[in-house]
């Protein structure tokens, strides 16, 4: 069991009003600067129980107020009171930062148009040249995943074999997590040159790290397709990887224009491998709707037993967290509740 008790807080992608918001709901506190424990940073947020967060990755992007969520998380990880792991943004900026080896003018993340769009509020908060690198800095020595042995977290999917392929080809370290007594977690080795297969669409590495960080997906039979929130076509859906037993229809597994393909059989050459553990495990990513099948009656909730999605979209719905209970706790809630703030003041 864990000796701490946690708050995980999913994607807050620069909405730093509504972090701030959802910490002080959760019970935490600005520490005065005479207050502040000895070597931690002045004025960081702590709990009055010794709680810590757990970020789920995804801090940056799309909000304007990108540095002061990072200033946030940051202050936290270093008074020891928030871990934080990695999310897709993370690692996508990363990229965004580095050129390809051997390839001049070019970076591991494309300067695209749309990628461009993608990383433009984070950019503009870090227009400084050594406060962005500085940022980079940071990023890369946060963890893909994080197991605390009775509970886990990872931004998009847990799956251990992805995991466990990434440490034997020597791009992923599990090693002790400083401040959490017990838990072990998978840094990516970004001092190894290899890193860039991450980046690499049709590598190994690709693939792994993509199921962890964006989740799993599977194309469409018969050559079908939908058209994305951003009008782009799509011949792959991400599917439910935390349901119990194979869907009979796309409609039950497709995370995406599951409406589309409601009544579409799910052939057995169609499955995936699916989160059984008791275990429960933490995960962002996914822009749940509180108003969508996955919620109820407007209020998050598990996607299954152990699975727990804390993305119900800081834009367009809440900034949600998950407040654990202490230890001992029977029937229903035992594990602790969901805590959120409303859009309204984002």
């Amino acid at each position: 069991m864990t000796h701490q008790l946690y708050a995980p807080i999913r994607d807050i992608h620069g909405h730093a009003d509504a972090l701030e918001t959802l910490l002080h709901k959760l019970g935490y506190t600005r520490q005065p600067p005479h207050g502040a424990q000895h070597g931690a940073p002045q004025g960081h947020y702590a709990h009055p129980e010794g709680r810590q967060v757990i970020f789920l990755g995804d801090l940056i992007d799309r909000g304007t107020q990108n540095k002061r969520v990072v200033e946030i998380a940051r202050a936290m990880e270093r008074a020891g009171s928030a871990l934080v792991l990695m999310g897709n943004h993370e690692l996508n900026a990363i990229g965004y930062a580095t050129p390809r080896a051997g390839a001049e003018g070019e970076f591991l993340r494309p300067h695209t148009p749309e990628n461009q769009k993608q990383h433009a509020e984070t950019l503009a908060d870090y227009r400084d040249p050594d406060e962005h690198r500085d940022l980079v800095s940071w990023l890369k020595t946060l963890p893909a995943w994080i197991d605390l042995g009775d509970l886990r977290a990872v931004h998009a999917c847990w799956r251990r074999a992805s995991m466990e392929r990434l440490v034997a080809l020597g791009l992923v370290e599990e090693r002790p997590v400083e401040g959490a007594p017990g838990a072990v977690a998978g840094f990516i080795r970004f001092d190894d040159p290899r890193f860039e297969l991450l980046y690499t669409k049709g590598e190994e590495p690709f693939e792994l790290v993509e199921v962890l960080l964006k989740g799993v997906e599977r194309r469409l039979p018969n050559g079908l397709s939908f058209l994305d929130k951003g009008g782009k076509e799509r011949h792959e859906t991400r599917v439910r990887w935390w349901l119990a037993a194979r869907p009979e229809t796309w409609g039950a597994a497709a995370l995406e224009a599951e409406r589309a393909f409601a009544d579409l059989p799910f052939a057995p050459e169609d499955d995936y491998e699916r989160y059984t553990d008791e275990t429960p495990v933490f995960v962002g990513h996914y822009w749940l709707r509180l108003d969508g099948p996955d919620a109820h009656e407007g209020q998050p909730r598990p996607l299954a037993p152990s699975v727990y999605c804390l993305d119900w979209s800081v834009t367009r719905g809440a900034l949600v967290a998950f407040r654990l209970a202490r230890r001992g706790g029977r029937g229903a809630g035992a594990l602790g509740e969901f805590v959120w703030a409303r859009r309204v003041w984002i």
